[in-house]
């Protein structure tokens, strides 16, 4: 018999041909020579049947399945809940535990087996039935699978109704009536944790979906209940946030889950089922403080404990905070390790109280999250019996494996995994910017480190999400789903099912590229902020440079252009069917992460060209906001025009607490004035600054002030707030009360845009006639009289409220912040924040500098090496509105220019230099320069170039301005070891390859001598042209190690020399290493002019190698960093 799970899961085998013999096996046009089933033809489809005594999952199962033979034929089967009656053809469902299978078919294959499912075909089983297809399960969810597996293989996308996957219509419709079944799933438990959902699904649920409850109700959660099971799994960890109703409180939800056979568990943070969130009231039940409230909280957590007999929930042990917080009462880590190991015997004792004296019987989990992993390592005693339930950092790296001794333990252990995630350093819940790729790589060490006992994904609101939570269940349901072979088709495949397999190899081309960019940086993080677990810092420059490197800035900005063009090109030539479905899979996230980046990017471009001088500094603020719109305009569509409005409120382009991230805010630009200004600018590739021309004059540095200023009299004011005189003018003010009066600000905790609950305020509104982009800084008048009437709330439009720094006495200008003004209206409301002040009016002050270029000697590009062949760029460009023709001439016709003279109109140009090596002298250093000029000033350019003719071999990497800089994956030759094998994995890392090593576990090279014995190698041929002492520099994709004892390491050596440890460490520049999405090792060379044979050794299986960096003293500042310095034959003979 053919092995079902192979079969009937996409995975190892499942590309574009095997997709096609599939079909063929399902006999789709009965003409196939194997016997075949028919489900449905012109006469009308089959009859379904169930046992109406069982499980209420079976008439679930048996009525999804009637609809989806319904949606694919346009024939709906009769449904039956007994043997009576049925005639002709039948699917008969069921575990083996009803007698409609244990009667008909034999059930050793599927007897004592968990979650599995067989399809046995049977002629004539009963009178009257002429041949049955029994979908048989080893327990009611097995069952289940069995059908749904069934809805998938003829046309049924598990995403039919998350995602509006239209079904294609096909009649007749047969499948082979070859007896086939599944194996157990490789993870005993597989769920999503729903978080963060107040900015999408919560208010869609309530507000869209279901109006008459408003909230997370069981009409959605059978949604929900039904979207897992038809993924392969089985549990869910509810919606606990603070906006949505806890689980149980909601009447119909427990029994929802014990209906659809859902196990419920809760997260890290909710012991016993319980959500503290909603659930804990402090003014009712006091602390939330085991120390020092142990009765209440242990009557709290039986309540519920006493309410879910029956419901085979798993109980998540232990205790935090109320929310994501520490646990509160403990001063030193005994007394924490002393306090978890008696609250976890005290729960323990409710479980064998009320849900089965043998506690260990009663599935149990313990997550060390944060800092219970601290409290674990300080020696906390678990029983057994318990499965702990390992985290990874919430950035996509698993922080801890079972050692030997806990891959022992009877409760075994699981993942608790993000896919999205609200905290430090940054949130990302926007879009979903983790690659299956590292996914793979993550959840395979885990397995195989026998951590398949939970695995849970936390989905944030499900939503954007939805491919990679079913890569995620396909690994848990079979580990051998999805390898390092055919990781790669994963996108062919679900965009093939749910789009058009016509597009789906460029679609899954799409979604590599969407992934590789956002693991060089999460769109989410492009704010390169300061790290806070809501991302509420200001935004900073980007560490992409705009001076090297061929502009990092522009090259990722064209990277998301170029990616977004092929996205909307594409929507323009799918059915229209699949328009909206392929809006919220592909074209939502792929535009959204461009809009965000060239938000950013372009705004940074703005900022740093107006300091330049340039007039283009306008049109870069422009492009900016421009960016800005797209993502509301995305967004709309999102909520209001496809699919009818049925995802109205499902998704927020600026999700958290008070609005979110600021990296979601409009940007912050500078515009310069350019009326009166002309003359030309240049700059070039290397240089932060403009060039000093030759001759002619530039222009002064220029400022201009422009002021919005009103009185207090030109306010409205309202409550208590009231006017009055003295020698400074006219004022606002709260008079000063007996005792001290305080208006608070917003609850952190809103999830609606928020703001201070007051009616004593003055307003002012005013009108803006320029176009947006101007900072613009708020200063207040006001008088303080004294250290308790010092501050003042204030808001700008829809900002949140700012409180003013104290400071007493009378003050002309007390700065607030910098705001970017609205054109049109814009309203400025003013809260006092304590009685006793004075409000004599309001400024917004905008400093506009027209910079001319400092002088400077540095006038070079980067040297142009005869290997390399890299280009480098110069920036022609207006500093005014005025036409500005310009040329440029080259001292040598061996010098190649793209453009030799243009004319401007308030923009800039870029010439792109390269050279014509074979008709330029030969030698190490040949110089010739450039000159730029509009007839009255002129600019010149130098030019060096290498040009020594040497014998490099064709696959080498050859030093080009101080570095050498190769991708691990363009290796010269691979040799694998005793140990261990490289390998290199598709869309790991942020080049979109990293070299892996096999085994993922249960290996490690202890000693540097057995190196050359026992490791893998890489080898590289490398040619040095200048040398001298390097550093070198291996980038890694983050990783924990699989032995906490272990350090993490590779090695390298020059030829046969002996090898040097590179080291890495995860957790001392942890938040770097997230935010980038890599670890840096370094190590020491000191080479002269020569070939080398580079080589690098694998010791780890945890270190995957992405790219290798030898510096010496050439590295610029930079994001990315150097590109490959590989021998470029395309342009000239290198003889």
């Amino acid at each position: 018999m053919m092995k079902h799970s192979k079969l009937l899961n996409p995975p190892a085998s499942y590309h574009k041909i095997g997709l096609l013999l599939l079909l063929g096996m399902l006999g789709w046009c009965c003409q196939d020579a194997e016997a075949q089933f028919t489900i449905a033809d012109q006469d009308g489809a089959i009859s379904i049947v169930y046992d109406i005594e069982h499980s209420s999952l079976d008439s679930i199962a048996a009525h999804l399945l009637a609809q989806d033979i319904e949606a694919v034929t346009g024939h709906r089967p009769s449904i039956y809940s007994g043997l009576d009656g049925v005639e002709g053809n039948a699917i008969i469902i069921g575990d083996i535990s009803s007698g409609l299978i244990s009667r008909h078919i034999d059930t050793t294959r599927l007897s004592g087996q968990w979650e599995t499912y067989g399809w046995v075909f049977k002629s004539e089983p009963v009178e009257g039935i002429s041949q049955a297809m029994f979908i048989a399960g080893s327990d009611p969810r097995g069952m289940a699978y069995g059908v749904f597996e069934l809805s998938k293989q003829i046309g049924v996308s598990p995403w039919y109704w998350w995602a509006d996957v239209p079904v294609e219509q096909k009649n007749p419709l047969s499948v082979s009536t070859q007896d086939t079944y599944s194996t157990s799933p490789s993870v005993k438990y597989r769920g999503i944790f729903l978080n963060d959902e107040g900015w999408g699904l919560e208010p869609w649920a309530s507000k869209t979906f279901d109006p008459s409850v408003g909230n997370i109700g069981p009409k959605t959660y059978e949604k929900i209940f039904e979207l897992v099971l038809r993924l392969k799994a089985n549990m869910i960890w509810p919606a606990m946030h603070p906006n949505t109703i806890p689980f149980f409180q909601v009447p119909g939800n427990p029994e929802a889950a014990q209906k659809w056979e859902i196990v419920i568990g809760t997260s890290h943070a909710e012991p016993l089922l319980r959500n503290n969130v909603g659930e804990w009231d402090r003014e009712v039940m006091g602390s939330y403080n085991y120390q020092t409230n142990a009765a209440t909280l242990n009557e709290y957590w039986k309540e519920r404990v006493k309410q879910s007999e029956g419901m085979g929930a798993i109980y998540t042990v232990g205790m935090r905070g109320v929310h994501d917080t520490g646990m509160e009462g403990v001063g030193s880590m005994e007394e924490a390790v002393d306090a978890l190991e008696k609250i976890i015997s005290d729960q323990r004792g409710l479980l064998s109280q009320f849900i089965n004296e043998d506690v260990s019987e009663v599935p149990q989990s313990f997550t060390p999250y944060k800092e219970v992993l601290e409290i674990y390592e300080n020696g906390l005693d678990i029983p057994e019996d318990i499965t702990i339930i390992w985290p990874n950092d919430n950035h996509g790296y698993i922080r801890r494996f079972s050692n030997q001794a806990e891959q022992q333990r009877s409760g075994g252990a699981g993942v608790y995994y993000h896919l999205s995630y609200l905290g430090a350093p940054h949130p990302y819940l926007w879009l979903s910017p983790t690659s299956p790729s590292l996914v793979w790589r993550e959840m395979t060490r885990a397995w195989l480190n026998n951590m398949n006992e939970i695995w849970i994904a936390n989905v944030g609101d499900l939503k954007r999400r939805e491919w990679e939570t079913e890569f995620f269940m396909d690994l848990a349901w079979d580990i051998d789903s999805w390898t390092i072979e055919n990781i790669s088709a994963f996108f062919d495949t679900v965009a093939s099912r749910d789009i058009s397999q016509q597009h789906g190899e460029e679609i899954a081309e799409l979604m590599l590229e969407y992934y590789r960019l956002a693991t060089e940086r999460k769109p989410e993080f492009m704010g390169f902020n300061e790290s806070q677990w809501a991302g509420w810092p200001p935004v900073q420059d980007p560490l992409y440079s705009l001076w090297h490197y061929n502009d990092e800035v522009e090259r990722r900005i064209i990277s998301y252009q170029n990616l977004h063009d092929r996205a909307k090109k594409l929507s323009e030539e799918i059915p229209e069917e699949v328009s909206d479905t392929y809006f919220q899979l592909v074209y939502y996230p792929i535009a959204g992460a461009a809009a965000m980046n060239e938000k950013w990017l372009y705004a940074y471009k703005s900022r740093e060209y107006a300091k330049q001088g340039r007039a283009s500094a306008n049109q870069m603020s422009d492009l900016a906001f421009a960016a800005f719109e797209e993502i509301q305009q995305l967004t709309y569509h999102f909520n209001h025009e496809i699919a009818d409005g049925k995802w109205e409120h499902i998704v927020d382009y600026s999700p958290g607490y008070q609005k979110g991230s600021s990296v979601f805010f409009e940007p912050i630009t500078t515009r310069i004035e350019t009326g009166n200004v002309r003359g030309l600018g240049v700059a070039i590739e290397g240089e932060s600054d403009p060039l000093q021309p030759l001759d002619g004059t530039l222009p002064d540095i220029t400022t201009r002030e422009s002021k919005i200023v009103m009185s207090a009299s030109e306010a409205d004011i309202f409550g208590e707030l009231t006017t009055g005189e003295d020698s400074a003018g006219t004022f606002l003010g709260w008079p000063k009360a007996e005792t001290n009066l305080t208006i608070p600000g917003p609850n952190s905790y809103d999830v609606i845009p928020y703001e201070v609950d007051s009616p004593t305020k003055a307003v002012f509104e005013f009108y803006v006639d320029d176009k947006p982009g101007g900072t613009h800084t708020l200063n207040l008048s006001v008088d303080h009289p004294d250290e308790n009437s010092d501050t003042w709330w204030v808001t700008l439009n829809d900002h949140e409220p700012v409180r003013t720094d104290g400071a007493v006495g009378r003050i002309q200008q007390l700065r607030v912040n910098d705001f970017v003004l609205n054109p049109g209206r814009n309203t400025l409301t003013i809260h006092p924040h304590k009685d006793g002040a004075k409000l004599y009016g309001v400024d917004f002050v905008q400093e506009s500098r027209q910079l001319s270029p400092r002088f400077t000697d540095t006038n070079r590009l980067p040297t142009f090496s005869r290997y390399t062949q890299q280009r480098h760029f110069i920036d022609i460009f207006n500093r005014g509105q005025e036409s500005e023709a310009w040329s440029a001439t080259t001292s040598d016709p061996w010098i190649e220019l793209s453009e030799q003279e243009g004319s401007l109109n308030g923009g800039s140009e870029r010439i792109w230099v390269t050279i014509r090596y074979d008709e330029a002298p030969a030698g190490k250093e040949i110089d010739g320069h450039i000159e730029i000029t509009n007839g009255e000033q002129r600019y010149r350019v130098a030019v060096s170039v290498f040009n020594q003719k040497l014998n490099v071999p064709s696959n080498a990497f050859v030093e080009s301005n101080g570095v050498i800089s190769m991708p691990a994956s363009e290796y010269n030759q691979k040799k694998g070891g005793r140990a261990a094998s490289w390998s290199s994995l598709t869309g790991l890392g942020r080049s979109g390859s990293a070299m892996l090593l096999e085994p993922m576990s249960r290996w490690y090279v202890e000693d540097l001598s057995q190196v050359r014995q026992e490791s893998p190698v890489l080898d590289y041929e490398i040619v040095v042209t200048e040398g001298g002492s390097a550093e070198v520099i291996v980038e890694a994709v983050p990783a924990y190690p699989l032995n906490g004892s272990q350090e993490l390491r590779c090695a390298i050596s020059i030829g046969d020399e002996n090898p040097q440890w590179i080291t890495f460490d995860m957790e001392q520049s942890w938040t770097d290493n997230v935010l980038d999405n890599r670890l840096i090792g370094t190590g020491q060379l000191d080479l002269g002019p020569g070939t080398y044979r580079f080589k690098l050794w694998g010791t780890d299986p945890s270190v995957s190698v992405e790219k290798i960096m030898i510096d010496f003293g050439g590295m610029k500042p930079s994001y990315v960093g150097p590109p490959p310095t590989t021998v470029n034959h395309d342009r000239n003979d290198q003889k």
